[in-house]
């Protein structure tokens, strides 16, 4: 076992990706000699599964009982209670690429969390696109007036000690009647890491292609920021395929075609829901 852990969870939809786009573009960029790669296996098919192992991951089989958005917290936590790992990074598998060296990250700021914010995307937003319904009804109204104006922070990358990950999965566990409800961690995670405290990532580190303000390009299937040089962690984030911003999404030069028109309808459809948000102010029942 090596000092620090890379950790995804994945089935057999998302499997092939895994494999040939992110697996590949983090082993191609991110030096590994202290870092173990460990997938969250939620019905990966035996033929992915073994190239995994081949690759040398760890697989840690696990039930899908719920949306894996909130259930891989539960799932990590079992698993981090078994090792002995120092810093993790906790990070979807399925609309992320690596084009640049992110090891140096886990040596820095190792005493909390560290997380990107989603300035787009408030926590009213997500109430109002996403919902709430795991949310324990006696704690609605207080956690939304909390987040309501606040940007979102992203659930999609985040560096921390890993006996911090059980403190976040227990406080969903009291703030949750279950686990079945999409991205109802990233809702929490807000919540818990806005009261307690954390440390903001640079954007590159997960550059949220539908929510970014920040300029880019995409030149041989490689995504460009203002500099000219590689965004080192992409996240092509969205509920479904559909709301994408980049089709095609993956590690190759035919990769990574950007829909300029549903990014731009995208971002004008946020941008009235904040307006409207902020003129009707928090909910006051639920």
């Amino acid at each position: 076992m090596k000092r620090h852990a890379i950790i995804t969870c994945c089935d057999a939809k998302y499997g092939d990706f895994l494999i040939h786009h992110w697996l590949q573009s983090l082993r191609t960029h991110v030096s590994l000699d202290e870092i173990d790669v460990v997938v969250i296996d939620y019905g990966l098919s035996p033929d992915q599964s073994e190239h995994l192992r081949a690759k040398g991951a760890i697989l840690h089989p696990a039930k899908k009982d719920g949306s894996f958005t909130n259930i891989r917290h539960r799932d990590l936590t079992a698993f981090l209670q078994a090792t002995s790992y120092d810093q993790v990074l906790s990070i979807d598998g399925g609309d992320i690429i690596f084009q640049a060296d992110i090891s140096p990250l886990f040596e820095q700021n190792k005493d909390v969390f560290r997380a990107g914010i989603e300035r787009r995307f408030t926590g009213s937003m997500h109430e109002s696109l996403l919902g709430i319904d795991d949310i324990r009804r006696e704690f609605r109204k207080e956690i939304s007036e909390f987040l309501w104006n606040l940007p979102a922070v992203n659930g999609g990358v985040i560096f921390g000690p890993a006996p911090k990950f059980g403190e976040f999965y227990a406080e969903m566990l009291r703030l949750c009647d279950e686990l079945s409800h999409f991205a109802t961690d990233q809702y929490l995670l807000s919540y818990f890491l806005h009261k307690t405290g954390f440390m903001p990532l640079d954007e590159r580190y997960n550059f949220v292609l539908m929510t970014t303000r920040t300029s880019f390009t995409v030149r041989n299937g490689v995504f460009l920021g203002p500099d000219g040089s590689p965004i080192p962690v992409v996240h092509n984030s969205g509920q479904t395929d559909s709301i994408r911003v980049v089709r095609n999404f993956g590690f190759g030069p035919d990769r990574n075609q950007v829909r300029r028109l549903q990014r731009t309808y995208l971002q004008f459809s946020q941008s009235l829901i904040r307006v409207w948000n902020g003129i009707w102010g928090p909910k006051r029942t639920r």
